[in-house]
């Protein structure tokens, strides 16, 4: 398991909303994480953040999401991966 929580492990997955706890910290921490070889990703998403229940202060809307995968794949692209 690969997690960005209050210290780095790197194994194989990671949970970038969790690590940071704040939803601008999420791509940062999510591009890092594919850069450095991660084989996962837990990022929260809700179409309406601010109305979220629960993780409001973490989780990406749907667009913001769609554009970090995008640039996901152009990272896990240069380094020869898929996602």
């Amino acid at each position: 398991m690969f997690e960005l929580q209050a210290k780095l492990t790197c194994r194989s997955s990671s949970t970038a909303c969790h690590a940071g706890g704040k939803a601008w910290m999420v791509p940062a921490l999510a591009r890092g994480a594919v850069a450095a070889g991660a084989d996962g990703l837990l990022v929260e998403m809700h179409p309406r953040p601010c109305e979220a229940w629960c993780d409001a202060d973490q989780a990406l809307s749907s667009d913001e999401l769609a554009a970090l995968m995008d640039e996901l794949r152009g990272i896990a692209g240069v380094l020869k991966r898929g996602l």
